[in-house]
């Protein structure tokens, strides 16, 4: 009788240990490109380069990472600069707070899949318009 009860004791730990181990995997892992098992290095954000179409043809680019929340960093340590919105299926806006876009706001569409690719609009702190496109660089 007794040991039964040891048996079963043992089964139960080594069925607890399976499933935290199974839940840790689940949610600390992602399976990207067919490898199962591989880790996401960048878990709920995007990193983009964005450009700037000045008049004259001038273009001005950066870099950003956008967060699934919906704010906008950039630097080490990371400082919001911005946030973003989902306006629809494959359009954004957002505003930015500070940063080489300060003041700006846009307004942006998914041209392109792959790579992932926003053209739109930015308009300037000052009321000036111009061309404004994303390409994520890193997921």
């Amino acid at each position: 009788m007794r040991f039964a009860g040891v048996r079963g004791l043992c089964l139960a730990v080594v069925v607890a240990l399976l499933a935290c181990g199974a839940g840790e995997s689940a949610f600390q892992k992602k399976d990207k490109g067919g490898k199962p098992g591989s880790r996401d290095p960048h878990p709920n954000k995007a990193r983009w380069q964005w450009t700037v179409t000045g008049d004259e043809g001038k273009k001005t680019t950066g870099t950003f990472w956008g967060y699934k929340n919906g704010e906008i960093k950039h630097g080490k340590p990371q400082k919001l600069v911005g946030n973003w919105k989902s306006e629809g299926e494959k359009h954004l806006t957002a505003r930015f707070t500070a940063g080489p876009l300060d003041g700006g706001s846009i307004d942006v569409r998914e041209t392109k899949a792959s790579p992932v690719t926003y053209e739109g609009e930015l308009v300037q702190k000052s009321g000036k318009k111009e061309k404004i496109s994303f390409v994520m660089i890193a997921e």
